[in-house]
């Protein structure tokens, strides 16, 4: 698990899982919802919380 800094007060948690292609994907443990890279986006690119897709690349990070 991984506990982050968000904002001045609150902490986020996720959940760190390996996928069968070797990358990683980070589930809020109070949301469920998975960290994600905003789709359209380049350098800069917004991330977001978003429920589980399969496939989506945009949830795997190196």
């Amino acid at each position: 698990m991984w506990v982050g800094p968000c904002g001045n007060t609150a902490v986020e948690a996720f959940y760190v899982t390996r996928n069968p292609e070797g990358y990683y994907r980070f589930e809020n443990i109070v949301t469920k919802r998975y960290l994600e890279a905003a789709t359209g986006g380049t350098n800069g690119t917004a991330v977001q919380l978003w429920d589980f897709v399969a496939g989506g690349t945009n949830q795997w990070w190196h």
